[in-house]
């Protein structure tokens, strides 16, 4: 028979009866209970200590960082009758970004303090040498920038007075300070500028990122008299990556430089995150390798969005770039507006002083625009680069017999389309530089020599710009002045711009000795012969051919 479950087994002797505290007593019911519940809890606990190690890792939610970048930017004001790009279009594209993720930064890689139309504009009877690009900046509360190749167009004291006045951080890897033999670090606010800068991100979680960033410029210009110095580019940019990488989650490179460079750049130095490009002024994109590199339309035309992923520790972030088009999509930030409406007015007073009506149109008749968008400019002749020749060859032609002029490109700085009425200060905006016109005579087989150059420079400053009397036949593929091929041996009359035949534009350097300048003149704005204001020559040229005809033919 089978006992009961509790009963005790028939071969067992029962004890009499013990008292609970007697050594063969049973524990009492209770006892037992909490006892194997103090068991339980304290395997409960192990087990929550022990577990989360052996299950896989919960992954972390990716963390965001956006860098927001423009290059090139000369113009405080929009382009396009206003429809496009402008500072104060910047800045409302940085808040509407900063609203959604406050991990943001704005960010331009270099050449913003010159050219503009305000080189030539004074203040109090000082020139402005930038003043209005960087407190537009400010108003736009940019965060980087690095030196592009025209922030030394000025003197040392103008461009250290613009950095001490700015809000934004400047970076400086390869550019120094040169005064006599030595080389400095250029300073702001007597500090000075790093060679590399670290930026540590944090978002709501408590995660937190760093970036390291690097900022280098092309060699292309040491001020006047020089007072900048550079050390090698790619030299420079690899002992900063090496000592970066080793404590940034990511490292950046923001350059001034040829895409070409870029290039080289990102294939010495594959770790590199992304390259933040400036100095082309149309918009360049390419992937080498795993960098990325964008540069955006000059003048902000366009911004380049980085969105910075970074879902781990030490792994390499994701990067994924968008170009946004600064259109009137993007309402204008009023603050920033404001500051550019004051510029805009000083700069127009101050040539209504030197007896420019800045406002006036200069040939009402005319309905034509005038093409002065950098990526035709520095590709191919338009409307506007051909007004500029032939009226530097009508206003030298009768004195000196010139045939042909020369312009580089570079010289045309508004990227922009004119649009009518096309008024004295659509020149000016156009021609910053105001320059002299000067006269040279080149033998036939330099003048040819120069000519291919410059045709090959597509894209690039130093791109030519000639009168319509010169073309290459497409069929001989000859070089002829009206209709005349060029002959080797025979010496030839240049109207030539000033910048170009001083050879200061990179690229084109040879030509000073390769010509004989005549009558050379100085600069000097209050002259009143056209030959030494190229604005004013233009302006005149555009009067004497003003008719509802959109051509402004060549000079007779």
């Amino acid at each position: 028979m089978t006992p009961p479950p509790d009963s005790t087994p028939a071969n067992i002797k029962p004890a009499s009866d013990p008292s609970p505290g007697h050594p063969g007593a049973k524990p009492p019911l209770s006892f037992l209970a909490s006892k194997w519940l103090w068991v339980l809890i304290i395997g409960l606990l192990l087990a929550g200590a022990i577990l989360p190690a052996l299950l896989p890792e919960e992954p972390a939610a990716p963390m965001e960082v956006i860098l927001l970048q423009v290059n090139d930017v000369y113009e405080i004001a929009g382009l396009d009758n206003d429809s496009i790009g402008g500072l104060a279009r910047i800045a409302a594209l940085k808040q509407q970004l900063l609203r959604k993720n406050k991990n943001t930064l704005l960010i331009l890689a270099g050449d913003f303090i010159s050219p503009s139309v305000f080189n030539s504009v004074k203040k109090n009877d000082t020139a402005v040498g930038g003043e209005q690009m960087v407190e537009s900046m400010n108003a736009a509360k940019f965060d980087l920038v690095i030196f592009g190749n025209h922030e030394f167009d000025f003197s040392y004291n103008i461009l250290q007075r613009r950095m001490d006045e700015s809000n934004f951080q400047w970076l400086a890897s390869n550019v120094y300070h040169k005064a006599g033999k030595d080389s400095t670090a250029f300073q702001k606010n007597r500090t000075d500028l790093p060679r590399s800068w670290i930026k540590k991100f944090t978002d709501g979680n408590g995660r937190s990122v760093s970036i390291g960033f690097i900022g280098l410029t092309i060699p292309d210009n040491m001020g006047d008299p020089a007072y900048a110095s550079y050390s090698p580019t790619l030299a420079t940019a690899k002992q900063l990556y090496d000592s970066l990488s080793k404590i940034c989650d990511a490292v950046i490179a923001i350059t001034h430089q040829d895409e070409k460079d870029d290039i080289i750049l990102a294939k010495a130095i594959p770790g590199l995150a992304a390259i933040l490009g400036g100095h082309e002024h149309d918009q360049r994109k390419a992937d080498v390798g795993p960098v990325p590199i964008r540069k955006a339309y000059a003048n902000a035309r366009d911004a380049c969005e980085w969105r910075i992923v970074f879902n781990k520790k030490n792994t390499r972030p994701e990067v994924y770039p968008t170009f946004i088009r600064l259109n009137m999509a993007i309402p204008k930030d009023s603050a920033t507006a404001t500051v550019v409406a004051k510029w805009t007015t000083l700069g127009k007073n101050y040539f209504i002083g030197l007896k420019y009506n800045p406002d006036s149109p200069v040939c009402p008749l005319r309905k034509d625009s005038l093409d002065g968008k950098d990526e035709h400019v520095r590709s191919g002749s338009t409307t506007l680069t051909r007004l500029i020749t032939n009226a530097m060859l009508w206003v030298t032609k009768k004195k000196y017999h010139t045939q042909i002029a020369l312009m580089n490109a570079g010289s045309v700085r508004v990227d922009d389309l004119i649009t009518p009425p096309i008024t004295e200060y659509s020149f000016l905006r156009a021609l910053p530089y105001r320059g002299p016109i000067q006269v040279a005579d080149f033998k036939g087989d330099s003048l040819k020599m120069i000519l291919d150059l410059g045709a090959t420079l597509s894209g690039d400053g130093a791109f030519l710009q000639y009168s319509e009397n010169l073309r290459k036949d497409p069929t001989t593929r000859l070089w002829v002045i009206d209709n005349v091929p060029i002959d080797d041996a025979r010496s030839y009359r240049v109207a030539i711009a000033d910048y170009l035949i001083r050879g200061l534009q990179k690229k084109m350097e040879f030509i000073k000795p390769y010509n004989r300048v005549i009558d050379f003149i100085p600069k000097d704005s209050t002259n009143t012969d056209l030959r030494f204001d190229v604005v004013k020559a233009t302006i005149a040229w555009y009067r004497q051919t003003c008719s509802a005809s959109p051509s402004a033919g060549p000079a007779k």
